[in-house]
């Protein structure tokens, strides 16, 4: 397998045209100075602006976008959260090995469930003005891929979870199973809903991968200058494209974090997918959350032989 993912990145250059990344290429801004990739707005900035950072990094933080929506979205994840039970589509659980508690970490299809987060995505105009920035028609994704989905990691560091790579995700792209040509550039609106930061985990971006197909050995690592943490207060927006490399690791601080996705793709996923379907159905265990790694993969093929 590792000696087949070196070559993946070649394999589909060749066969879709996708630029490979290249770490040390220079991203620059409208203007031609080098991007400060540290950089974060505000919805009174210049929204051309926003959407060439967007565009050229991949990912954009707008400081206090849902400030005054926070609370009540807040209040209906944890509604959600509540009613959550295990073996329905609409939330994936797993073991806190150090406390013997099981819990849902993640909330799916959440539109479906929430009239207030289905509006936000099909009405409300700051939404709408944020989807913008991507310069593509995209529509609300409500009933296809995970839908609106909330992370949910009510622990802190040194927490041990049940084995499975969905819990805390390493470096991947949300279409690196398939579906990038027809459906990116597609992007994740996601509402923090608490602090994301040194005190808890946050999302990871790794700055210019969207659209272009990545070498995993030679850029995955958090100390790639490219690598650049997201650091939000309660309230804050971040947008990501969904092939752009990003990651959600375990928390290095002692805080709980909650986030709210809203994902917006190209019309033609709607055609392509069928209603709660996905292209990471392929994924072992993807009904229940409970992924195994690649390597757990390889071991329990290696006992059936």
């Amino acid at each position: 397998m590792e000696e087949w993912d070196v070559w993946l990145p070649a394999i589909q250059c060749m066969y879709s045209g996708r630029e490979i990344f290249d770490p040390s290429r220079p991203l620059v801004d409208a203007l031609g100075k080098p991007l400060d990739l540290r950089r974060t707005f505000t919805l009174a900035d210049d929204h051309e602006e926003m959407s060439h950072f967007l565009r050229t990094a991949g990912f954009l933080v707008v400081k206090g976008a849902m400030a005054q929506r926070r609370q009540v979205l807040a209040d209906e994840i944890d509604r959600v959260r509540s009613e959550a039970r295990e073996g329905e589509i609409y939330s994936w659980w797993t073991d806190n090995l150090t406390t013997g508690d099981r819990f849902p970490y993640r909330l799916m299809f959440l539109s479906e469930r929430s009239q207030i987060i289905r509006s936000l995505m099909d009405e409300d105009p700051t939404i709408a003005s944020l989807v913008k920035l991507a310069k593509r028609d995209l529509v609300p994704l409500h009933d296809r891929g995970q839908g609106a989905m909330s992370v949910l990691k009510p622990f802190g560091e040194g927490t041990k979870l049940a084995p499975s790579i969905a819990g805390n995700l390493g470096w991947h792209s949300d279409c690196g199973l398939g579906g990038c040509t027809i459906m990116c550039p597609s992007i994740n609106i996601g509402i923090h809903l608490d602090a994301a930061g040194p005190q808890s985990s946050q999302l990871w971006a790794m700055a210019g991968t969207n659209g272009r197909t990545v070498h995993h050995h030679t850029a995955m690592g958090t100390d790639c200058p490219s690598a650049v943490p997201l650091d939000t207060d309660p309230g804050d927006v971040t947008i990501h494209y969904s092939c752009s490399m990003h990651a959600g690791p375990p928390p290095v601080g002692p805080n709980p974090r909650r986030t709210l996705y809203l994902p917006f793709y190209g019309r033609e996923t709607l055609r392509l997918l069928g209603p709660y379907q996905s292209f990471e159905q392929i994924l072992p265990g993807f009904g229940t959350g409970e992924i195994p790694s690649l390597a757990q993969v390889a071991r329990k093929q290696g006992a059936y032989a």
